[in-house]
């Protein structure tokens, strides 16, 4: 095929980009009849990608996938159950990309990509954002490295799960013990003696399931709930 020249879009081929989208097939699976419309025009005349459109159901979209042959599914991700949809989508139809749309909540887009999306569009697209992710899913590639993905998505849901075990006290006292505070420093922070300090950091070490004040550091500052250790300033008396 030559490359003397352009292509244009409708020849199937994102203008300005390498990319081949010539037979490339897109199930389109939204609730919103106008938006769907309106996206697979933009699949079509922009990117020449034959669309079909079908609900975000997943069994709706299980016997649309093993009928139509798609190589790609674009998915509601606001829909209900759809990150359960795209886990079945990765472990039924291996073969088929997915790319997410909608949502505007950065931890559920987050969870679409280690669910299997290639990468979560908003509901405003351009053609070229389109396209990079359509070509994405085709590869089997994501716009993020999962393993980090991963490691975010572990971090928030321990930084949630510790926030309901610690109120404003603790939180202060971790912030000032990532510090360099010592337990007099503590003490007069807190207005309390430094019999009491140790009573409370013994306290604040079992709520956060550690076994003393370094270890409560450096889980503060993975979660960011403190400044990490690198960055505290100094060392404390235990």
């Amino acid at each position: 095929m030559g490359e003397s020249a352009p292509p244009a879009p409708s020849a199937g081929r994102h203008a300005g980009a390498s990319v081949s989208f010539v037979q490339t097939r897109v199930l389109l699976a939204h609730g919103d009849a106008v938006y769907a419309t309106g996206l697979g025009t933009l699949l079509t005349d922009q990117l020449g990608i034959a669309v079909e459109v079908a609900s975000p159901d997943a069994v709706d979209l299980h016997e649309r996938l093993r009928d139509s042959g798609a190589d790609v599914v674009v998915l509601e991700l606001d829909a209900p159950g759809a990150l359960l949809t795209m886990r079945a989508i990765r472990d039924q139809h291996p073969e088929v990309g997915i790319v997410a749309v909608g949502s505007a909540d950065e931890d559920r887009r987050l969870a679409a990509i280690g669910a299997g999306a290639a990468g979560v569009l908003g509901r405003s697209v351009g053609s070229g954002e389109l396209a990079a992710l359509i070509a994405a899913a085709l590869h089997d590639r994501v716009s993020v490295d999962r393993d980090s993905l991963e490691e975010t998505l572990a971090r928030r849901s321990a930084r949630r799960d510790l926030l309901t075990r610690l109120d404003e006290e603790r939180l202060v006292l971790l912030q000032q013990l990532a510090s360099g505070a010592t337990i007099a420093e503590l003490g007069e922070v807190l207005f309390v003696s430094p019999r009491t300090v140790k009573r409370r950091l013994a306290d604040l070490y079992d709520a956060l399931g550690v076994p003393g004040r370094t270890e409560a550091v450096v889980l503060g500052g993975w979660l960011g709930l403190c400044d990490p250790p690198e960055t505290a300033a100094g060392t404390v008396d235990p």
